[in-house]
C-alpha cells in the first residue's frame, strides 16, 4: 500500500538550498502521515488533510493513486 500512496518531489530547474530543505521537510511530513495512515493511527480524511497542508494537490494526488492501483490490475 505504501508504494501506491507514496509521494515524490519533482523539481524542474534550479532551487535554493532553503527551498530544497523546505520541500524535504514536506516530503518527510507526508511520509510520516502515510506511515500513520497505514498503521491505522489516523483516518484517510486526516491523511488527506495533512497532504494538503504539505501543498500537495489532492485531486492530482488521487488521480495518481488511482492510476497506480489500475496498473496493478
Amino acid at each position: 500500500m505504501q508504494r501506491l500512496l507514496s509521494t515524490q518531489i519533482v523539481i524542474v530547474g534550479k532551487i535554493s538550498n532553503e527551498e530544497a530543505r523546505h520541500l524535504e521537510d514536506k516530503l518527510q511530513v507526508s511520509e510520516l502521515a502515510l506511515q500513520r495512515f497505514i498503521a491505522n493511527q489516523i483516518s484517510f480524511a486526516d491523511y488527506l488533510d495533512i497532504m494538503e497542508l504539505c501543498d500537495i494537490d489532492i485531486d492530482d494526488y488521487l488521480i495518481n493513486v488511482e492510476r497506480n492501483i489500475s496498473t496493478l490490475g
